[in-house]
């Protein structure tokens, strides 16, 4: 269903113009609220009740946990570097002669709120990061991130 799902993809990002960046804690769960209304929601709906899912709302919040999950995993993985790079990164603005004061605080604001959304991906129930960690590579694989 992958090919039908990257044109409803491109379909309801022309209804809404595009412009929405997708809240990543409920990618999945909020791209099925979307898609209600639409044919591939009833297909969805078929095939993730084959699976054993009592509907495509259980399916999405059981897949947003597993991304969480997943997320937090592979963030934990780089956290140091991460950290490296985000304290080099606002030492370089603050010594920045080039920037105002005003644009310093701008781009310290813009890190803080980065720092924050990492910070909170990285923040995954234990339990579910468990569950997930077994799978990892067999969800590199089937999203094309196994680099």
């Amino acid at each position: 269903m992958e090919d039908d799902f990257d044109q409803l993809t491109e379909d309801l990002a022309d209804e809404d113009g595009g412009a929405e960046m997708p809240d990543m804690s409920r990618i999945f769960s909020s791209s099925v609220e979307r898609m209600k209304g639409h044919d591939m929601y009833n297909r969805l709906e078929d095939v993730v009740q084959q699976h054993g899912f009592s509907s495509a709302e259980q399916w999405s919040e059981t897949g947003d946990r597993v991304f969480h999950a997943w997320s937090a995993l592979e963030m934990g993985e780089q956290s140091g570097q991460m950290n490296q790079e985000m304290s080099k990164a606002m030492d370089e603005i603050n010594n920045n002669p080039n920037m105002s004061e005003a644009q310093k605080e701008q781009m310290r604001e813009m890190m803080g709120g980065a720092m924050s959304a990492y910070e909170q991906a990285a923040n995954a129930p234990e339990a579910d990061k468990r569950a997930v960690r077994p799978h990892r590579d067999a969800l590199r694989a089937a999203t094309g991130s196994d680099d």
